[in-house]
């Protein structure tokens, strides 16, 4: 990827960190993980009682990214959506299949973000399986060595803070984590109350497009308070996914089905309804080099910093 279109600093370079974290507009990354996934052992939860010769199929409907964390980095995402488990004696990143180990992947993202600092990253960790408290207090004590000295406090006054002052004071991570309430100790790991995502839930543009229309902004609406999330997501669903291999033209993974609803998606996004409707977080699936998706959130918020400025 040219330098030209490297979006690595984009928050810094683009005067916008006069926002808070709940006035900026962010791409999301979905399942961030799942490009790597490993077919060579058997499936993670829910189709662990899948043979392994089924992990084709699983694959094909559970990986929602192609490019690596670094990529993403790279074209501006700064939200990333993790769910974990547990397997054997290791933490994997999950979407049906294992992915990377968890620690790699926070390596990556605790590399790039030490290396630019004015770039603020938000990580969920919001679907976490086979893990008991022990474990959890583990995973938490790695996270935070790893992001040691630039994660944000938990206190919901940092979520009203402008980010120039997060900045300043070299505080540029917030981590949310589903942890059970029995695991205490960690006030710089931010509980699931902070943070609200909108999920359609259905298998096809319009169903999407509707549903976030009819209930998906008032919802959104009720919960400014903390950090939101738009999701523009297919779900597919059994009846979906049969439908998909009795259609000799219809796409046989969700990457196939996803791409051929991308424009109508984008164009979605510049209706009357949505124009003017903040937008916190978008959540993706299948994140380009050069994706407008991400160039349209950049734009939103400079635009929010320019009202907030009064220009």
């Amino acid at each position: 990827m040219s330098r030209l279109n490297d979006k690595s600093d984009w928050m810094g370079e683009s005067n916008v960190l006069n926002l808070t974290i709940k006035e900026i507009c962010l791409a999301g990354s979905h399942n961030c993980f799942s490009y790597n996934t490993k077919t060579q052992i058997k499936a993670a939860e829910p189709y662990d009682s899948f043979p392994i010769i089924m992990n084709g199929f699983v694959k094909d409907w559970s990986e929602t990214q192609t490019l690596t964390i670094l990529q993403q980095l790279q074209e501006g995402v700064r939200y990333f959506d993790l769910r974990i488990q547990k397997f054997k004696d290791d933490i994997y990143t999950v979407h049906g299949l294992y992915c990377d180990l968890f620690v790699v992947i926070l390596t990556q993202l605790s590399e790039f973000i030490w290396y630019h600092k004015k770039e603020v990253i938000i990580l969920d960790i919001n679907h976490i399986y086979n893990m008991n408290k022990e474990d959890n207090e583990k995973i938490l004590e790695i996270i935070s060595c790893l992001f040691n000295g630039i994660s944000v406090e938990c206190n919901p006054d940092n979520l009203n803070i402008p980010l120039e002052v997060l900045v300043t004071n070299n505080k540029r991570v917030f981590i949310f984590y589903d942890y059970p309430k029995e695991v205490k100790g960690f006030p710089y790991i931010w509980n699931q109350d902070f943070i609200h995502s909108y999920w359609p839930d259905r298998p096809t543009f319009q169903e999407v497009s509707q549903r976030i229309l009819i209930d998906g902004i008032n919802w959104i609406n009720k919960r400014r308070t903390g950090i939101t999330i738009l999701q523009i997501i297919l779900t597919p669903t059994n009846k979906s996914i049969k439908s998909c291999y009795l259609s000799i033209s219809h796409s046989k993974s969700l990457k196939g089905v996803s791409y051929k609803v991308k424009e109508n998606f984008f164009q979605f996004l510049h209706c009357k309804e949505l124009e003017s409707f903040p937008i916190n977080v978008l959540l993706l699936d299948f994140i380009q080099i050069n994706d407008p998706f991400i160039q349209l959130c950049i734009e939103r918020s400079i635009k929010a910093s320019d009202e907030k400025r009064g220009h």
